[in-house]
């Protein structure tokens, strides 16, 4: 607004007041036919918008807010939903999620048709990856709400081509209105599963070129944990239950348990580990080995997590491969 780059949605952007009373001198001081040329108004507005922004500001003031979060919905929702309710009318078939973000991606997982075990799965995995190399990355929460949410969406691009899945899945990302979402996470999220599988990111790549270090940062990391836990679902089977992360000076033990002997899971895995050694600067090492049930998976349920019921560790052990960085 104060000389940025237009908003790609509006959805959970932020306006300082300080600028919406900049916007609002402007178009106060403009005459109807100069606001109707204004991008964005057009010369149904043009006669209202000034005083409805003078309104904006003034309620702005009497409240304090130093700035104010937009929204794509309008009052008419809220009315058709307050309508629905008072008669007994359920507006969805299944549970509301309370978090609106949260919402967004389940219903685009819904639409998508890849609500199933296997997402929030590979969800597990990927938070429990990011939370024991924590260290090691130094990224923070937002980061790890990104991490979780790519994980989820990962796979919509089967819908449209199983081939280049990836490349559609950022492409519906990009292009779904997903509510609470800034551009710039929309962006991340996009690029989180691009990366998760085939080409690997590259600083010089055009697609990364335009965004901060602590977001390319974020991409590199973060895709590369996304492709090593769905490499760990390599026979889409949720055999992996166990996980745990062992930080040393010079590399990265990562240890995996469940039923069966997981051969398959660890072929996967072994050939994913080279993004994420680059990635944090470390050797990594895959192993198959009995874990304790403190290292069980959190489980995903659409609001929060659920610890999962202990499961008898087995006892069979497959040699470590160490990856290099």
């Amino acid at each position: 607004m104060s000389g940025g780059a237009p908003f790609r949605s509006l959805n959970a952007q932020s306006v300082k007041r300080k600028d919406l009373r900049e916007l609002c001198k402007r178009l106060c001081e403009a005459d109807t036919a100069k606001r109707a040329k204004m991008p964005g108004i057009g010369e149904a507005r043009a006669d209202t918008i000034h005083l409805g922004g003078v309104l904006l500001c003034e309620l702005l003031e009497m409240t304090r807010a130093e700035e104010l979060t937009l929204c794509d919905t309008s009052l008419r929702e809220g009315v058709i939903w307050d309508y629905l309710e008072h008669r007994g009318i359920d507006p969805i078939p299944h549970r509301v999620i309370s978090d609106p973000r949260r919402r967004s991606v389940f219903e685009l997982m819904r639409k998508y048709e890849r609500d199933d075990p296997r997402e929030l799965h590979i969800a597990d995995l990927s938070l429990s990856l990011f939370d024991q190399t924590q260290n090691l990355h130094d990224l923070g929460a937002a980061d790890r709400e990104l991490l979780e949410y790519a994980a989820l969406l990962h796979g919509i691009g089967r819908h449209i081509d199983f081939e280049n899945r990836e490349r559609h899945s950022r492409y519906i990302i990009r292009n779904s209105s997903l509510r609470g979402f800034t551009d710039d996470e929309i962006e991340l999220l996009g690029l989180i599963a691009l990366y998760h599988r085939g080409a690997k990111p590259r600083k010089r790549d055009d697609k990364l070129e335009n965004l901060r270090d602590h977001q390319q940062h974020a991409v590199m990391v973060l895709s590369s944990i996304l492709r090593l836990a769905v490499a760990l679902d390599r026979g889409h089977s949720q055999l992996v239950r166990r996980l745990h992360v062992e930080s040393r000076k010079k590399d990265l033990r990562i240890s995996i348990d469940g039923p069966g002997d997981l051969l398959l899971e660890l072929w996967a895995g072994r050939d994913k580990l080279e993004p994420l050694a680059k990635a944090l600067d470390r050797d990594v090492l895959l192993e198959r080995i009995a874990l304790a049930p403190s290292a069980a998976l959190e489980h995903h349920n659409a609001d929060s997590f659920v610890p999962p019921a202990d499961e008898p560790a087995a006892a069979s052990v497959a040699p470590a491969i160490v990856h290099r960085a």
